[in-house]
Parts: C-alpha cells; sequence; structure tokens
C-alpha cells in the first residue's frame, strides 16, 4: 500500500508509528478526571491487533488487552498486502508475537483467534503450542489465566 511504502521510505514502519500515536492517546487520557483504566481493543485487521499488541508491550499504563485475531507469528509470507502492516524490520532477530504478548504479563490478555502463517485460525492446541513461551512467562508471574487465546 502507499502508506506501507511512505512510511517505510521515511525509516519508520507504519505499525510502530501507529502503536506510538497509540501511547499518544494514552498520554492524553492519563490527564483527563473522567477516564480510570485503559483498556486497548485491536479488533477489525491484523494491523489493529498488532498496533495494540505493540503499544501495551512497550507501556504498561494499559490494564488489559483484548484483540479480535493476531497471527501466531511474524514469519508470515509477505507477498500479500494484507501483511504489509505486520512488517517491523529486524524484529525476528530478537523477538516475535509470543515475546511481545509476555511482555504484557501479568496484564490481561485476550486473543480470540491466534492465525496461522496462512492467516487462517489455528486450532486451540496449536495455538497453546505456539504461545508456548508466553504462556510458561504468564504462569511464572503468577498471572497464568489473565492470558486467554480463543477462549470465550
Amino acid at each position: 500500500s502507499l502508506a506501507f511504502l511512505s512510511a517505510m521510505t521515511l525509516g519508520r514502519p507504519i505499525t510502530a508509528m501507529r502503536a506510538w500515536d497509540t501511547i499518544r492517546c494514552i498520554d492524553y487520557l492519563q490527564t483527563r478526571s473522567d477516564v480510570g483504566r485503559i483498556h486497548l481493543v485491536g479488533k477489525g485487521s491484523l494491523s489493529a491487533a498488532m498496533t495494540a499488541l505493540l503499544a501495551a508491550a512497550l507501556d504498561r499504563r494499559a490494564s488489559s488487552v483484548q484483540l479480535s485475531a493476531l497471527p501466531a507469528t511474524l514469519r508470515v509470507p509477505m507477498e500479500d498486502e494484507s501483511t504489509d502492516e505486520l512488517y517491523l524490520p529486524n524484529i525476528l532477530k530478537v523477538a516475535d508475537i509470543p515475546n511481545l504478548a509476555a511482555l504484557i504479563a501479568p496484564r490481561p490478555l485476550h486473543i480470540q483467534a491466534l492465525l496461522a502463517d496462512d492467516l487462517h485460525p489455528l486450532p486451540e492446541t496449536a495455538s497453546r503450542e505456539m504461545f508456548q513461551f508466553a504462556f510458561r512467562v504468564y504462569e511464572l508471574m503468577g498471572a497464568a489465566n489473565a492470558l486467554m487465546v480463543g477462549q470465550g
């Protein structure tokens, strides 16, 4: 997409810019006396889910996170334009989706569906296996029930 190419030309991945904007929104919400807890919701697109995940991983002020669908890994085919917005240069050298999810612990994280590399929903057994790292971190932090994948 044009937005993706423009962002990459500037050397700033569009997902990272959206996460930055989300964190700036949290800054604003924290200045309001009529706002209590902040819950991030990323629904409707891969971009929305990825933005909410990244913002919550980088900023601890979000009390909980709810995502509709999220790839279990960033190792997805990049030929499809729908995956453009998942691209974070060099992130796979240090982290993948389960690592980002683990950064949210012990705060509640509910992912309605994890997606395989073909972007189709994974069965529950495969989801638990691919997200084993995140589940283990939540368990070690005494918040095993706070991470829900594909439940309810």
